[in-house]
């Protein structure tokens, strides 16, 4: 399979893979407690053992298979960003800490990315493809998506992060401001002082200013912000 013959999955699916994952690991981690109980271990050992129940369940299922349990559930497994074979246990390692430390939203770099790579992909050089298609529906199954896309001009890079930057420092300030509004002073330095209606509000805020960072950094990137939007070329007049 060549990279233009690949299929790349949508956001939702490998978040289905990943709640897969934690559901198996979690259950792992129920089952490895209850024996815990019957017998009496150091807390380092208890430790160790989850470790390496950790590593085996995803970067040793990657290096071996291609593909944690979840990924094959859904379909999907992890191949080296240029070929088609498995990576290593060292990168798939680094891949599983970083998707740890960032959590969904390295994900969000799926919408940004010609070949729908999350943070931690691009940094283990991994892709995560369609190994299974019959178990997709043709609108699920992605080709590679060109984000600065044939016939426009496009800014810098640069200035598009810079904008993208003021767009998400408007969309705080913006939050504060409405905060400081509709909610006490108690509450907005400190949730425990929060009024059940001014939680939900806060909550509600929260997720729409969580929606509006991540909707700027789709689109700033894509060149569809005012500031840094992309211009379609002219024409060449000897053409």
């Amino acid at each position: 399979m060549t990279l233009t013959d690949r299929r790349y999955p949508r956001f939702a699916r490998r978040l289905q893979a990943g709640l897969y994952d934690v559901l198996i690991i979690g259950f792992a981690f129920f089952v490895c407690a209850v024996v815990f109980a019957q017998f009496e271990l150091q807390r380092e050992i208890k430790i160790g053992i989850f470790a390496v129940l950790v590593l085996l369940l995803e970067p040793g299922l990657v290096s071996l298979w291609g593909s944690t349990i979840g990924h094959r559930i859904v379909g999907l497994r992890v191949v080296d960003l240029t070929t088609d074979t498995n990576i290593g246990f060292f990168r798939a390692t680094l891949r599983f800490i970083l998707k740890i430390l960032l959590g969904w939203l390295s994900l969000i770099f799926i919408m940004v990315t010609q070949h729908r790579h999350a943070r931690h992909d691009l940094a283990s050089t991994s892709s995560v493809i369609v190994s299974k298609p019959d178990r997709f529906t043709e609108k699920e199954l992605i080709h590679e998506t060109p984000i600065e896309v044939p016939g426009y001009v496009f800014p810098s890079r640069l200035h598009r992060v810079l904008v993208i930057f003021i767009y998400i420092m408007l969309i705080f300030i913006g939050f504060c401001i409405l905060g400081g509004a509709f909610v006490s002073e108690a509450c907005f330095n400190n949730d425990a002082h929060c009024l059940p209606d001014e939680q939900l509000l806060m909550s509600i805020v929260g997720g729409l200013v969580l929606a509006a960072s991540i909707a700027s950094l789709v689109y700033g990137w894509r060149g569809q912000l005012f500031g840094a939007r992309r211009k379609p070329q002219a024409a060449d007049r000897f053409s």
